[in-house]
């Protein structure tokens, strides 16, 4: 049990990755710290903790490489309708949650981090080396994936710059089309064909079967074939394509079994993503570089150094399929143990009150927006896939499900026209 001094000190809660999971923990946090509802409390059981936050010290770092929260499973439709762009990417400092005494914003890149300390040591947006202090930490780090997939830059100014240029290339490739190259691909053609229905437009897969390394069913995937196809994509499967470009900024693409086809142009959707966590020790990492974590979210492998740090999101072993909704709930429930360890620390509990991420969760699930339509495989048996431009409407709307996000966080005012840290 602490002892009297410890109980009124002030706490640090550092956050490091400040998407889907992340700024989800901060957000409950702030609201338990308030008096409040945590977002997405009604998905998850956790204890009643906000009755007991009166008084607490407490301060949140969120610490991102961008300077803003990007809605990652859009850039399929950023990327060929420009007027999406912007609304997409939200800078942290917009949003009026955020701009609050007790919150600390800081774009940079981590470093390394040591467990003994306490600290992390990292890199700010200069290039300058620094280093921050927690009492507690959450790892969201997530994937780190490659342009088109993710924006290529870290900063909201030049991800527009770079998006308006895709959509305009892509809307004046008029003569040959586009060719998608990559299973990551499949949003992408289907919202090019929507955008773009005069333009031509080609899938080229190395696998002969779409989604082949889901734990999906097979109904599912042979589907997601189908409705390319009623859409008007080409799908070539079975191909690993050499892509040489042309003195006229054309492009022919050379496959194995089937005549080489041209392009004005070409987008690589091949990136699965690389897990975030090079800064980390061997021993709390599996082989693919995901974070071992028990059902608490607590990161396991050395207890008696990482017992106060904590990770959610694509970058723990328990997302096998990445999905912003579970990402979230972990992000959720990670927040709220830590929470609770507070509460203890500071005498208001006798000891600690656990949650866990309902498996239910972290069943393998996906729902794909395939041009107008949508094919959604909601876990279990294949009684659960859907599919209908209806159920596009109501699932995804028109941004593909990021006001939805939004307002589930409480998230929907920000102010555009913040710009500067």
């Amino acid at each position: 049990m602490p002892d009297d001094c410890s109980r009124t000190k002030d706490y640090t809660i550092l956050i490091i990755g400040a998407s889907y999971a992340g700024i989800t923990a901060a957000l409950t946090i702030l609201a338990l710290r308030d008096g409040q509802k945590p977002p997405l409390e009604t998905y998850v059981s956790i204890p009643n903790l906000k009755k007991e936050s009166q008084g607490l010290n407490l301060k949140i770092v969120l610490l991102d490489k961008r300077d803003g929260f990007f809605h990652t499973v859009s850039t399929p439709l950023v990327h060929v309708t420009p007027e999406h762009a912007s609304h997409m990417w939200r800078r942290y400092t917009g949003f009026p949650k955020l701009r609050r005494p007790d919150v600390q914003i800081i774009q940079g890149s981590v470093l390394a981090i040591n467990p003994d300390c306490h600290c992390v040591a990292y890199m700010d947006g200069q290039g300058q080396s620094a280093t921050i202090s927690y009492d507690y930490a959450i790892i969201s780090t997530g994937l780190r994936r490659e342009w088109p997939v993710a924006p290529g830059s870290d900063h909201r100014s030049i991800y527009l710059d770079h998006a308006l240029n895709s959509a305009c290339s892509v809307r004046a490739a008029t003569k040959h089309g586009v060719v998608v190259i990559g299973g990551v691909g499949v949003e992408f053609a289907g919202k090019i064909k929507m955008a773009y229905p005069h333009n031509s437009v080609t899938l080229v897969h190395s696998r002969d079967q779409l989604l082949s390394k889901e734990p999906l069913p097979e109904r599912f995937k042979s589907r997601v074939l189908e409705m390319l196809r009623e859409q008007g994509v080409k799908v070539i499967l079975g191909e690993r394509p050499g892509v040489i470009m042309l003195p006229d900024n054309t492009y022919r693409i050379e496959l194995n079994h089937e005549a080489h086809i041209f392009a004005d142009r070409v987008l690589w959707a091949i990136s699965q993503g690389v897990h975030s966590t090079g800064f980390l020790p061997d021993s709390i990492l599996n082989e693919d570089g995901t974070i071992k974590i028990d059902a608490q979210q607590r990161v396991l492998g050395e207890p008696l150094l990482f017992n106060h740090v904590f990770a959610a999101g694509d970058v723990t072993e328990r997302q096998e399929i990445k999905l912003a909704g579970t990402a979230m709930l972990m992000g959720l429930v990670a927040a709220a143990n830590i929470y609770s360890l507070i509460l203890a620390d500071a005498g208001r509990w006798r000891r600690a009150v656990m949650t866990s991420c309902p498996p239910v969760y972290l069943e393998p699930k996906m729902s794909l927006s395939i041009g107008s339509n949508m094919l959604s495989y909601c876990g279990g048996d294949e009684a659960s896939i859907r599919e209908g431009e209806d159920v596009a409407r109501v699932v995804f709307g028109a941004d593909l499900g990021w006001q939805r996000i939004l307002n589930s966080l409480g998230l929907q005012d920000h102010d555009d026209d913040r710009t500067v840290y």
